[in-house]
């Protein structure tokens, strides 16, 4: 079965993806790509002030270790 995706999501150090139709095993290594995607994301946000939560960056930074 062949699902219909058309989305893309792409980070400086990290190929993009876009996809239009894909297996389900290539949709489980997409969301895989996605995650880490996220997460290198999430590494570079500027949490100098609030991190996108809203969370101080003393609490960030505590709480970091287990978002992935």
């Amino acid at each position: 079965m062949k699902f219909p995706i058309n989305k893309m999501i792409s980070h400086k150090d990290c190929k993009p993806i876009c996809v239009h139709y894909q297996t389900e095993d290539e949709l489980l290594l997409t969301i895989e790509e996605l995650k880490h995607n996220v997460k290198r994301l999430r590494d570079d946000v500027d949490c100098s002030d609030k991190d996108i939560r809203g969370l101080s960056k003393e609490v960030y930074q505590k709480k970091r270790w287990w978002k992935f």
